[in-house]
């Protein structure tokens, strides 16, 4: 259990009658405490859950995944989730499965997902049930849901879990070898050499968007980098979009000392949360689908947004 009374365990479970033996005590305990208690995922265990609690008032039953659509809006959501309650008392706790999915690059977002959650919400009084089904659990989401809970729940009981490994280790891991996009491939519809200003990469973006993605996010979010990049990095500051009509890939490069934390907005920059750094890309992070810090080529740093019109 973290500073701020966090919790991150994992549940194990091959049928429904396991379904509810390896949630009951965490939902209850909610209960009984007014805990905002939030059980979401396949509408199936939802309502075996809501039917086992007799849709009980003090419990939020979300079926479907509509709180997971992108890795840090889930994280923001919660962060801000968590400031609100813990100010009057309350703890969040959230139990539902994590959203994989087939395709590899989601696929990896939500692992980097499982392993960042500790950092993120470590500060709050949080607690996460994330449920693992046996029956379709594949063998490398297994061994990394393994390599991120102390704790593993089935209806046997509790028992500790010794196969957990540092979250540095397995972000390293995890990042993915090539930071290039394959829409880099395309020729950029915007590229300036050395952007000058925020106000100046703002006007250019907005000449080129059109459509989905809401264009005001898209433009916030590229904001705060290229901000970032004027006030933290060296000139020039590179700043070139590529895309398919549906999909959008900015970068902005500069040529500064670099950014030696790759996770750099993660943390929330609210009040509860003591290390208030990293802002700016907080939001940035959650107003597109995926965000990425790497090293240039120069050695500065070289930050990549990805937005998706149709996700």
């Amino acid at each position: 259990m973290g500073a701020g009374g966090y919790v991150h365990d994992m549940a194990l479970f091959g049928s429904d009658a396991e379904l509810r033996a390896v949630t009951h005590r965490f939902i209850a305990d909610g209960v009984a405490a007014g805990d905002v208690v939030i059980v979401y995922g396949p509408e199936h265990d939802v309502e075996v859950l809501r039917d086992l609690f007799d849709d009980d008032a003090g419990v939020r039953f979300e079926p479907g995944m509509d709180r997971y659509r992108h890795m840090m809006g889930t994280i923001g959501e919660y962060q801000r989730l968590c400031e609100r309650e813990t100010g009057s008392g309350r703890r969040v706790r959230s139990t539902g499965p994590v959203p994989f999915g087939e395709d590899p690059a989601v696929r990896a977002e939500w692992m980097r997902y499982e392993a960042l959650l500790d950092r993120a919400l470590g500060p709050y009084r949080f607690s996460g049930l994330c449920r693992y089904d046996t029956r379709s659990t594949s063998s490398d989401i297994m061994d990394l849901a393994l390599a991120t809970h102390p704790r593993v729940v089935t209806a046997r009981g509790v028992r500790v879990n010794d196969e957990v490994r540092p979250a540095p280790q397995l972000l390293r891991e995890l990042a993915p070898r090539d930071p290039r996009h394959p829409l880099e491939d395309l020729p950029p519809v915007l590229d300036d050499p050395d952007c000058a200003t925020e106000a100046s990469g703002r006007r250019a973006l907005r000449r080129i968007l059109h459509g989905p993605p809401d264009p005001g996010e898209t433009v916030t979010a590229v904001s705060e980098v290229l901000g970032n990049a004027l006030r933290h990095g060296r000139r020039p500051v590179r700043f070139r979009v590529h895309t398919d009509g549906r999909r959008w890939v900015v970068v902005v490069t500069d040529h500064g000392p670099g950014m030696a934390d790759p996770w750099t907005g993660v943390d929330a920059p609210l009040p509860g949360n003591p290390p208030q750094v990293g802002a700016g890309l907080w939001l940035a992070r959650q107003l597109c689908d995926q965000l990425t810090i790497t090293r240039s080529a120069g050695g500065g740093a070289e930050v990549r947004l990805l937005f998706d019109a149709h996700r």
